[in-house]
């Protein structure tokens, strides 16, 4: 059984996988499995991956039809054999020591999550984030501490947070034990039915963890690409992060922790919002349409029953401005200060 199966879901990145596959074949710790999922990609990478098949019998590659990047995920779980498995996309890279340190970490602690941090990296290689200390703390957790401190956080602040207690739920950052998955057939939903796929996998893998480590450490080299989807106008964002947002909520009721999490979801989405007004108001060509569309962003339900109830008055001042202005509507002063939004 390999110590860890690492899974690379592949699309329209030939010029960037070799850099990554490369990362992967050299790590230090050489008991690994590298599975390619080639997610019908259009370019030269389904050659590419079978090439790298020939050359080292630790990787195994998928060819399926297109199904996005949680499918393509789910369909590297499938054939996956590793005691622990990892998410790697396949225009970043890892620091060759990244997986030994990792799993040497799950194996001293018994852990069945293990987190570490990442490099922000420009396409010219300049990285931005050199600085940049994790709020958590480094160590072991346990069951309530994992909950509290790792995984509640990721769906959102407290009213009162600055911004600087944010934890990621990105899922390239750890390793997740194997036997987890399986026990429960965890697995991903696709990113096009959910603006974010990580947030809910987390959710139920935590909620069934035991014990996780944390090293604040940088391994994972993730690239900024201007192009990507996230970078990207959308006519449709809010209406998607209304989808995600909803279906969190289901998520933590179904494990009995909306309570806990009922202030962090509003918050999760006031700075969704935020930014859906933000891509309205920098993003569509259309001026009044762009108005139109922040108005009705206001108006939707949701965001009524957050005006209505929530702890405005503990947000830090910058964060309570914008939360005036979208209560009260004042889309022309929204429009001044979009780029601080």
């Amino acid at each position: 059984m390999p110590k860890v199966s690492v899974i690379v879901p592949i699309y329209n990145v030939e010029r960037f996988l070799d850099r990554c596959v490369q990362s992967l074949r050299s790590q230090t710790l050489q008991d690994i499995e590298i599975i390619l999922v080639d997610d019908q990609s259009p370019d030269h990478c389904p050659q590419m991956c079978d090439a790298y098949a020939q050359q080292d019998a630790r990787i195994k590659v998928v060819h399926k039809k297109n199904g996005g990047l949680g499918y393509a995920r789910n369909s590297g779980m499938e054939v996956a054999s590793g005691e622990y498995v990892a998410f790697v996309d396949s225009d970043d890279y890892v620091d060759l020591d990244m997986f030994e340190k990792m799993y040497n970490a799950a194996i001293d602690c018994n852990a069945d999550f293990v987190r570490v941090d990442n490099y922000k990296e420009r396409m010219d290689g300049t990285i931005i984030n050199l600085d940049y200390v994790p709020p958590m703390r480094e160590g072991v957790y346990d069951q309530a501490d994992l909950r509290e401190m790792l995984l509640y956080p990721q769906l959102g602040m407290l009213p009162s947070d600055d911004g600087s207690q944010y934890v990621s739920c990105s899922v390239w950052r750890n390793i997740y034990r194997k036997k987890i998955i399986d026990c429960f057939g965890l697995r991903f939903v696709s990113e096009r039915d959910l603006i974010s796929e990580d947030i809910p996998f987390n959710i139920d893998f935590m909620m069934k963890s035991n014990r996780a480590v944390v090293i604040n450490q940088k391994f994972y080299h993730y690239i900024i690409n201007d192009n990507s989807l996230t970078q990207t106008y959308r006519a449709d964002r809010f209406e998607k992060e209304l989808i995600l947002y909803n279906e969190l909520i289901a998520r933590t009721q179904k494990y009995d922790i909306y309570t806990k999490c009922k202030t962090r979801l509003s918050r999760h989405l006031l700075a969704r919002t935020r930014m859906c007004i933000k891509n309205e108001l920098m993003g569509n060509p259309d001026k009044k349409k762009a108005y139109c569309s922040v108005r009705k962003i206001i108006d939707s339900k949701e965001m009524k029953e957050i005006f209505s109830s929530y702890q405005c008055k503990a947000l830090p001042l910058k964060y309570r401005v914008v939360y005036y202005l979208m209560k009260w509507k004042w889309v022309n002063v929204l429009n001044v200060i979009k780029t601080k939004l």
